[in-house]
């Protein structure tokens, strides 16, 4: 039995035209140049692409940047890093007329109960 292993690339192939005699072993390959390659196909139009996706509503897309700033709140981090630096200086002083007057602008634009 003989195997063809210098068929780069394709699969090890027995040829089908091998006799085997007791003391004489002869084996009948066809050519490389032999090969018949497949039939080329002619006026084949491609299938028409099927479209796939998803639209979203306007809405919807309003609401996931809502989400998105809810999880991810803009942060002024240098800011953030001074108040931090100034509250362990023990430097961060507390305004209370500041307070008092954002206290009570709140307290006008809030429902009356």
């Amino acid at each position: 039995m003989v195997i063809d292993i210098g068929s780069q690339g394709r699969k090890p192939t027995v040829p089908a035209n091998t006799s085997q005699n007791a003391g004489n072993s002869k084996v009948n390959t066809p050519p490389a140049s032999s090969a018949v390659p497949p039939p080329a196909v002619a006026n084949q139009t491609p299938a028409p692409a099927v479209e796939t996706g998803v639209s979203i509503s306007q809405e919807a897309q309003v609401m996931q940047k809502l989400a998105q700033q809810l999880k991810d709140p803009p942060v002024q981090q240098g800011k953030v890093a001074q108040l931090k630096q100034a509250i362990a200086n023990r430097t961060y002083t507390i305004n209370p007329e500041r307070i008092a007057q954002k206290l009570l602008l709140a307290d006008e634009y809030s429902p009356p109960t």
